[in-house]
């Protein structure tokens, strides 16, 4: 009986998919934030919209030299769907966070 078997992933490698997720708890907790004040730059209005806009544009950054890493030595990088559903999602909601905000300031 000898089975091969496959060696499954360590929890606490830093996957794409596990990115993404981790991307989307932070503009939740952001969002969380700015709802019940918990920090003194949600006093200021419109910071915690600038730093959830912050986070995001790092994270692509940074999902983007992953890639390229990935390219140059040869690594899996791969979503899966539902986590490329999730991505957009974390994406559409600082922009409309920012288009809220940045319209209420309109006159």
């Amino acid at each position: 009986m000898s089975e091969t078997l496959e060696p499954r992933p360590r929890w606490y490698r830093l996957t794409p998919n596990r990115f993404v997720i981790g991307l989307f708890v932070l503009e939740c907790l952001l969002w969380l934030t700015e709802r019940f004040e918990c920090f003194p730059f949600n006093r200021h209005k419109g910071w915690t919209v600038l730093i959830a806009v912050a986070v995001l544009g790092a994270a692509m950054l940074l999902m983007f030299f992953t890639y390229v890493a990935a390219i140059l030595f040869r690594w899996r990088f791969q979503f899966a769907i539902r986590t490329l559903l999730l991505l957009v999602v974390a994406v559409a909601v600082p922009c409309s966070w920012l288009g809220y905000f940045s319209e209420s300031k309109c006159y």
